[in-house]
């Protein structure tokens, strides 16, 4: 099995509002209006978010979607030991900037949601006084 990768963009401007655009490997160019998926597992990950999305989703919701996307695009490709090792990089954005999702918020929902015998892959992640979950640039 190969394993390919693609990028996503997405930004907002005044004028046009909301952008999301993915990239393939050839070099294509493809618009969407609610998300994004791409690479390997991107069928899975987007049926996994076309079930839940919703427009009022809170920042909360959303991330715990788009992780969950991730782990079950992983669940089906083979040449990956685990989806969430290491932890993906989650960025929102919107109107009002970017807001970077720590990675210590990502290891501790994983750690909440995954199962035991999964969980503690992460468990060496978390710094015991984490009280931060999200920082704003």
């Amino acid at each position: 099995m190969v394993v390919s990768f693609g990028a996503i963009l997405g930004g907002y401007d005044r004028r046009d509002g909301k952008m999301i655009l993915s990239f393939d490997t050839d070099g294509g160019v493809y618009p969407h209006e609610r998300f994004a998926t791409n690479g390997s597992g991107y069928s899975q990950a987007r049926d996994y978010i076309d079930d839940r999305f919703q427009y009022d989703l809170s920042l909360e919701e959303a991330v715990g979607i788009t992780i969950g996307a991730i782990r079950q695009a992983g669940k089906h490709v083979t040449s990956v030991s685990h989806p969430l090792d290491p932890p993906p990089t989650v960025k929102i954005i919107n109107k009002d900037g970017i807001i970077n999702i720590s990675e210590e918020s990502i290891v501790q929902w994983i750690m909440e949601t995954e199962e035991e015998e999964v969980a503690h892959l992460f468990a060496k992640q978390i710094p015991q006084d984490n009280p931060v979950a999200k920082q704003q640039n």
